[in-house]
């Protein structure tokens, strides 16, 4: 059961290839690798490991995505699934498009200074190159994205993944699924009524519009939800106290009182 690592490979990207949107550099990446290994890669059943989410949908395309259609013959004409690794857990691959200082390679002294010297040139000529380039901003905005459709049966729990990282709302939803590139007909309506049928959302959250009358508040055992407030007097006890702090426990009603001499976030914690 050892990995036994046969071969590595990567290229930089053309400059067009730099255009492309994150998932089509993604699958670019791929298709460079299936032409590379072709000898054996085709006709053996494999699995491929990626920490880019939307391509684990790359066989259940009904309709081919149009970043896909170029590269549909190349794709399909070999037999595999996938599978999606984290990036945190996907560091091998990293290796091959990171630059890491080499410590065997630090310059002696003098040639440091020249060295700095023309990295400063460099540096203010890109600076100067960008900011001359108006365009660079409107082409960003207008880049495409390419989304992957997930199957039907796993969309409803993509949502609810998706909701429950902190039961949110639907544009947020929304907005994360995207970030993983995935996208379907009506997904702003199906998040809309996974929100509305949440029973934790709908218990706790409270409208931007509308009257909203004072709700009950529920607790399920001992403990469960305590009530608490503090009362002042115009006197000072014996031993200094001049405020009382009470705590109910809206299951059992057990209340307990505790006399304070100030209000303070330190004297209640104690």
């Amino acid at each position: 059961n050892k990995i036994r690592y046969i071969s590595f490979s990567a290229r930089a990207l053309t400059k067009s290839e730099r255009n492309y949107s994150t998932t089509k550099r993604e699958l670019l990446a791929i298709v460079y690798i299936f032409t590379k290994y072709h000898q054996w890669l085709y006709g053996n059943p494999f699995t491929l490991y990626t920490d880019h989410k939307a391509l684990v949908y790359l066989n259940t395309q009904d309709i081919p995505n149009p970043m896909m259609l170029n590269w549909f013959e190349t794709i399909f004409n070999y037999t595999f699934s996938v599978v999606h690794r984290p990036g945190i857990d996907n560091v091998l691959p990293d290796a091959l498009s990171r630059l890491f200082s080499d410590e065997d390679n630090k310059l002696e002294g003098g040639k440091t200074e020249k060295i700095l010297s023309n990295s400063s040139h460099t540096s203010a000529t890109q600076t100067n190159s960008d900011t001359t380039d108006g365009n660079t901003n409107r082409i960003a905005a207008v880049k495409a994205v390419d989304y992957m459709t997930p199957p039907p049966e796993e969309r409803h729990s993509l949502l609810l993944n998706a909701h429950l990282l902190g039961h949110y709302g639907a544009d947020h939803i929304v907005t994360t699924l995207h970030n993983d590139n995935l996208h379907w007909t009506n997904m702003k309506q199906e998040a809309l009524s996974l929100v509305g049928n949440c029973p934790d959302c709908q218990l706790y959250n409270v409208g931007k519009h509308g009257y909203h009358p004072p709700r009950s508040i529920l607790a399920d055992a001992p403990g469960d939800h305590w009530a608490m407030d503090l009362g002042s007097f115009n006197v000072t006890s014996s031993n200094g106290n001049n405020y009382i702090l009470v705590m109910v426990d809206m299951f059992t009603r057990f209340t307990i009182l505790r006399a304070l001499p100030d209000k303070s976030g330190a004297t209640i914690a104690k």
